[in-house]
């Protein structure tokens, strides 16, 4: 089925290649958010905590990372575990996962992290890449973090249906959306095989106010909805992570 569906986007995207250009062309463009990109809170034992990824992890759609979907976690992450919790973020949009497996990795403080959060993926589908080629790349990318932070916890971030991003025309935003699902079947397929891995999918309801006024980055509310399912899935592996190394525990 998804050899078929990738034979029919293709197809179908040929066709709209005029649209996708009018689309490139007159989209709106915004900068990233400020505020530093690495810090602490929080007290008692020690946890690192890594934001690495495209526009979503650089706060794009919203003036300041505070508000944006690392700034949100990192303080929900504050309020459910006692640590403090020393965090970098390198994102950078137009990012696919090769760029950020090659430009933005090499970046990352020396000390392994505890807790990574990826986002990755949609860059990967406007860039055309193909479904061999992501989950070759997606794979390369969660193996070269293991191997700077062995015992780390991952959480990647979901593909987000495109059909729903207001600044998407039809039919362009079918035929992506349907490709976003195939991205999205390799990203759970991969993340499958790793220990101490998931994809993380926020509750968006894709309500316009969960967008930011270019209609394709989430806004404070929907960085705050992706917030709050990165720190629900995170918490509940530290908690079974501290479970499991409390004495009399096997």
């Amino acid at each position: 089925m998804i050899i078929l569906r990738s034979l029919l986007f293709w197809i179908a995207f040929f066709l709209l290649i005029p649209q996708a250009l009018w689309v490139r062309r007159t989209a709106r463009r915004f900068p990233p958010a400020d505020g530093p990109r690495k810090g602490q809170t929080g007290q008692g034992p020690a946890l690192r905590f890594l934001a690495i990824g495209d526009s979503i992890i650089d706060g794009v759609g919203v003036s300041h990372l505070d508000n944006a979907l690392v700034g949100q976690a990192v303080a929900g992450l504050a309020e459910h575990v006692p640590m403090t919790i020393t965090w970098q973020v390198l994102g950078r949009s137009g990012y696919n996962s090769t760029q950020v497996r090659r430009k933005l990795l090499p970046q990352v403080l020396p000390e392994p992290a505890d807790l990574v959060m990826v986002s990755v993926g949609v860059n990967d589908i406007i860039g055309l890449r193909s479904l061999g080629r992501w989950r070759r790349e997606v794979d390369q990318l969660i193996n070269a973090l293991i191997e700077h932070s062995p015992n780390a916890r991952i959480a990647m971030a979901a593909i987000p249906p495109m059909e729903r991003f207001p600044a998407l025309p039809q039919p362009l935003k079918i035929i992506l959306g349907l490709r976003a699902r195939d991205f999205q079947v390799v990203l759970d397929a991969v993340a499958a095989g790793f220990d101490g891995v998931e994809v993380v999918e926020p509750e968006f309801d894709h309500n316009p106010e969960n967008f930011s006024a270019d209609g394709f980055h989430p806004s404070e509310r929907g960085y705050r909805l992706c917030a709050d399912a990165v720190v629900k899935g995170l918490v509940v592996k530290l908690d079974q992570d501290r479970s499991r190394h409390q004495p009399g525990k096997v």
